[in-house]
C-alpha cells in the first residue's frame, strides 16, 4: 500500500517558502524538494479556500496559546 505523503510534502514546501527572501515559484520549490513543479502546484492549490482557512485558524490558536504562556511568565 502506497503511503500518502501529501501532508509532509506540503509542510516541506511551506518550510522552504518561509526561508525564501522573495516569492517562491513552483519551479524553485520543486527543485528544492526534488520533485516536479506540477506536483507542487497541485499540492498548493489544495491549500486554497477552506483548507487554507483551517491552517490559519490553527496558527492563530497556536499564537494565542503562546501569548498566554508568555504572559504567565511575566
Amino acid at each position: 500500500m502506497k503511503r500518502d505523503s501529501r501532508l509532509s510534502t506540503v509542510l516541506h514546501a511551506l518550510l522552504h517558502m518561509a526561508e525564501m527572501d522573495g516569492p517562491a515559484t513552483s519551479e524553485s520549490l520543486a527543485q528544492a524538494m526534488q520533485t516536479n513543479p506540477v506536483v507542487v502546484r497541485r499540492l498548493m492549490a489544495g491549500l486554497e479556500e477552506e483548507k487554507l482557512e483551517i491552517f490559519f485558524e490553527v496558527i492563530d490558536t497556536m499564537n494565542e496559546n503562546l501569548d498566554a504562556i508568555l504572559e504567565g511568565e511575566e
